[in-house]
């Protein structure tokens, strides 16, 4: 089905996509989207609920996925580890009956699909994992296993991640001890071949997300007056990497 073929309203759209195709996979979804129609997206970042927001006024749910994947040359999926964890909620942090009502049609065997006390705590704790998991990478060129097994590795992880979770913190969801814990021991587990998936866009000359995760994330830091020199760093490499590919 495409959007030419929409007629009459879902209970539940689902957005998936990368932020950089954000708008053109909204073009023409108009008549699937009913009074009680409820839209939600699973993608990194913040900036896609606003769009999303102002498109679908009352009909928005938030969600993150937890998944550490890639597709190879052969267009299969190849996962990493075998986290795979669905959350959702309302942005409002209220448990409504049409939000129990997706996390009843999104539970599924093989995935962990829970309802979050507090979304938007959730997705920018996870915004706060990704950018420090794609400046590091990104900025290393590496993955975390070469990159901890060097000296000075752990340690340019941790700072990262201080940086990051301090910016979640000005913004009023500071991260649990359990959280930040579990983020140390992925972003710095010896021997593991995770990179980015920021990272493995920009290597591979695909058209990566930085603006929607590492620049937003920048903008958003300045605002709450918090210094993120690592992350700023970072930032400046990869746009001038990407004015060097277009030039």
């Amino acid at each position: 089905m495409t959007t030419e073929d929409l007629r009459t309203p879902f209970d539940l759209i689902i957005v998936e996509v990368k932020a950089t195709s954000l708008t053109a996979a909204l073009q023409g979804l108009d008549p699937a989207v009913g009074e009680h129609t409820m839209v939600l997206p699973f993608l990194n970042g913040m900036a896609h609920l606003d769009e999303l927001a102002a498109r679908f006024p009352g009909h928005v749910l938030g969600g993150i996925v937890r998944v550490v994947t890639t597709v190879d040359e052969a267009g299969r999926i190849v996962q990493f580890t075998p986290i795979a964890t669905l959350t959702l909620g309302e942005l409002s942090a209220d448990t409504t009956p049409r939000v129990r009502d997706a996390l009843e049609t999104l539970t599924v065997p093989g995935i962990d699909t829970t309802l979050a006390p507090d979304i938007t705590a959730s997705m920018r704790h996870k915004w706060a994992f990704i950018v420090a998991s794609g400046v590091a990478t990104c900025l290393l060129r590496n993955n975390i296993g070469h990159i901890v097994a060097t000296p000075g590795g752990e340690d340019a992880f941790r700072r990262i991640i201080a940086e990051s979770e301090a910016v979640v913190a000005a913004a009023g969801h500071p991260v649990t001890g359990t959280e930040r814990q579990a983020t140390l021991s992925m972003l710095t587990e010896p021997g593991a071949v995770y990179t980015s998936s920021l990272y493995r866009d920009v290597t591979a000359g695909r058209a990566g997300e930085t603006e929607h995760l590492i620049g937003d994330f920048a903008a958003r830091a300045r605002q709450y007056e918090v210094p993120t020199p690592i992350l700023d760093l970072a930032l400046i490499q990869l746009r001038a990497a990407a004015r060097t590919t277009t030039a």
